[in-house]
């Protein structure tokens, strides 16, 4: 009986995957490459080396140096990516806002208008930039001091006081509360 060959499901052959121990060295420098350039996820790396995601794992802890130049090129390409936004939402952009409509007699997607946009700049971004980027001229905290002696109460001369304000009543009324709904009352 000849042997059968499988498909993937969407009919393809499945490719070979490469061997754990074809790992090469150079593969740091395009690691790296593919992540802080074009911000590639761990599978784009399993089908740049043309591996399952065992075997890049497996890379991963067997070689420190492969592991290191994927953080970093990841750190890179993230701080690059969110530091690009926070300049355009601090400065303000511009952006073109295209309105298509459906042709009814030809059934294709036409362009009706193309507006060119400004942007403003967003507060909260330049409060955000300037509070990282100035900290002691643009702190955005504010402090509080207190000054004068500041007495500690006891439990007891707490539950006191809270007898004096409710009344007798109103203390046996919160503490009948609690213990109808299950709350252990502490002393």
């Amino acid at each position: 009986m000849a042997e059968r060959t499988k498909f993937n499901p969407d009919g393809t052959k499945p490719k070979r995957s490469v061997r754990a121990d074809s790992y090469h060295p150079d593969y740091c420098e395009q690691a790296f490459v593919a992540c802080s350039t074009m911000g590639a996820t761990d599978k784009n790396l399993c089908k740049l080396f043309g591996v399952v995601d065992d075997t890049y794992r497996n890379w991963q802890h067997k070689y420190p140096e492969f592991r290191a130049a994927i953080v970093k090129g990841k750190d890179e390409y993230d701080c690059l990516t969110a530091e690009k936004c926070l300049k355009k939402k601090v400065e303000g952009y511009f952006t073109t806002e295209i309105t298509k409509e459906l042709d009814s007699e030809s059934g294709k997607i036409i362009v009706k208008k193309m507006v060119k946009k400004h942007v403003a700049p967003s507060d909260t971004s330049i409060m955000y930039f300037l509070n990282n980027r100035n900290p002691e001229r643009w702190q955005s905290k504010n402090s509080v001091e207190m000054s004068g002696k500041m007495d500690m109460l006891t439990d007891d001369q707490i539950n006191k006081r809270i007898g004096q304000l409710l009344g007798a009543s109103g203390v046996a009324q919160i503490i009948g509360g609690a213990e109808q709904a299950g709350e252990p009352m502490e002393d």
